[in-house]
Order: structure tokens, then C-alpha cells, then sequence
């Protein structure tokens, strides 16, 4: 088995097989605690995705032709609202923090291709970090089977070898 990096003080290598198993469950437990989060993070940030792909074909959609027009406004993910379109200059983008700003529909699609990217590469960096994470984790159970299963034989042999065959 080889070394896992392990974070203490400073990161340094430790050769995870001369650990002790309540060590060992120590690391495991929290690569999971990390595990989990990451993967929280990233269906967040997947949802974004696809919130941001939903604006950008909304703001593609806001035409002159369809000036007038009854649209459902969305107020909440679950509630619309009937009302008409009105100009299509200028549609209000939500930027954060209840921060709008008005685009042009071409410059809020480009907007929104902008924050994909972003959220697309801050997604490419979390998986890594989740392989690596995952990576240590199957090594960390590899080496407590191996001790456990050690422990085992240590207990069987010394069993037998106290038994009085008379």
C-alpha cells in the first residue's frame, strides 16, 4: 500500500500503514465528512447550471414579435404569474445579492455563458478534489481490512496454540 497525503500542521506524507485503526477511522471519517460536502457543492452547483441555461433560453426568447404577448412570470420555482411582455431592449438580470442589471437579450445570453463556464470549471476542480478524496478513501479501508484481518489471524493463532490437547 502506498502513502496517502494527510493533512495535519503542515501537509506532510504519512505512510498510512503504520497507523493505528482508531487513526485510521479518524482519516476515513473525515475524507467522508469532505466526500459529502463536496458532493453537496456540486449539486449546487449543477442546479446553478441549469438555472442559468433556463435564463439564457428565456432572454433568447424575448423578441419585438413577442412584445405584448401573455407570458407566466416565474416568482418562485413553483409560482408563476400571468402578465404581459413588455419592451424587448432590455431584459433585468439577476446578478446576486439582489443586484440587477439591465442587458440587451444578446449581452444577458452572453452573460449567462460566462457563468456557466465559471460554475462548469469550479465544478472541474471539485471533481478532482472528489477523485482525490475517493482515492484516499479506498486506500485508507484497504489498510484497515488488512489490519483487521491481521488482528484476526493474530487472535486465531494465538487460540489455537493455547489449546491443550490431551
Amino acid at each position: 500500500i502506498s502513502s496517502f497525503r494527510v493533512m495535519s500542521e503542515g501537509r506532510q506524507t504519512v505512510d498510512i500503514s503504520t497507523l493505528a485503526l482508531p487513526q485510521l477511522e479518524q482519516i476515513r471519517d473525515g475524507l467522508n465528512e469532505d466526500i459529502e460536502q463536496i458532493q453537496t457543492g456540486l449539486n449546487s452547483l449543477k442546479q446553478a447550471t441549469h438555472g442559468y441555461i433556463l435564463s439564457k433560453e428565456a432572454a433568447a426568447n424575448v423578441k419585438t414579435e413577442n412584445e405584448g404577448n401573455e407570458v407566466l412570470i416565474p416568482m418562485t420555482g413553483s409560482l408563476y404569474v400571468p402578465g404581459k411582455m413588455g419592451s424587448s431592449k432590455t431584459v433585468l438580470v439577476d446578478i446576486g445579492a439582489g443586484y440587477y442589471v439591465e442587458f440587451a437579450p444578446q449581452k444577458a445570453a452572453e452573460y449567462f455563458d460566462r457563468r456557466v463556464d465559471a460554475v462548469k470549471q469550479q465544478m472541474d476542480r471539485l471533481e478532482a478534489s472528489l477523485r482525490q478524496k475517493k482515492n484516499g478513501q479506498e486506500q485508507i479501508i484497504m489498510v484497515m481490512q488488512q489490519k483487521i484481518a491481521s488482528i484476526s489471524q493474530d487472535e486465531a493463532k494465538s487460540g489455537i496454540s493455547g489449546l491443550k490437547l490431551d
